[in-house]
């Protein structure tokens, strides 16, 4: 195992004010070679705000525990939160500077449209179906009674999706509700649970836990060959 260092990109804007003075009133990007603009694109703080407001519509606002502060440990927050294939995950955590880690996850949130099948690619849900249902956000791990490990995204609303069997409240992985087996409605390939609650005070009245290894995201691409993430 190789541990990656962690490079921490400074502000080019403030090292020119070790060599300027007397420029305290005027823009800092007036006095260099380049526009104020591409500063901004490597600005750590800008980046995180700009993902926040991408993670807004997929509902990570709603979490119970507030996102990390500074760029690096929010990085890697968004890492672990965003929806994505194994080799985008691969890929991101080789990255080894949190200014480009950034820039990665936010080419990536302003791809992405909606969750589909990991196997036929049938549409499953939209990115604004994503809620929040545990402290740890719309992601979580969860361990049934044989030792088998399922990573869950909750969702309120899905498509072309069939329920097997009857529901049932044995070892439910969310108290109150209870849990039926469900299906992609095209390949058949096992997509996660639907929870249904039995205690009626509970809200939502219903929610989908589905199987992060049965999704990947649906991006809006318009040449898929050519389109990569900017880091």
């Amino acid at each position: 195992v190789k541990i990656l260092p962690e490079y921490e990109l400074t502000n080019p804007l403030k090292q020119r004010t070790q060599t300027l003075t007397g420029v305290t009133g005027r823009p800092l990007a007036e006095c260099s070679r380049w526009p104020q603009w591409v500063y901004e694109l490597y600005d750590p703080n800008l980046l995180m705000d700009r993902i926040k407001v991408y993670l807004k519509t997929w509902q990570f606002n709603d979490y119970s525990s507030p996102a990390p502060l500074k760029p690096c440990e929010f990085s890697y927050w968004v890492a672990s939160n965003l929806p994505m294939d194994d080799s985008q995950r691969c890929q991101l955590l080789t990255i080894n500077s949190s200014v480009q880690r950034l820039r990665f996850e936010l080419s990536l949130l302003q791809k992405y449209s909606y969750l589909c099948c990991s196997e036929c690619k049938t549409k499953i849900c939209e990115k604004e179906d994503v809620i929040v249902m545990s402290v740890n956000g719309p992601q979580g791990t969860y361990v049934n009674p044989s030792g088998c490990v399922h990573e869950l995204m909750t969702v309120s609303k899905t498509m072309n999706i069939v329920l097997i069997g009857r529901s049932s409240a044995e070892f439910s992985w969310f108290p109150g509700y209870a849990w039926t087996i469900c299906r992609c409605a095209r390949c058949n390939g096992h997509m996660g649970w639907k929870f249904s609650c039995v205690d009626k005070k509970l809200r939502p009245e219903w929610f989908w836990g589905l199987c992060r290894s049965s999704l990947e995201p649906g991006l809006k691409i318009d040449d898929e060959i050519s389109w990569k993430p900017v880091l």
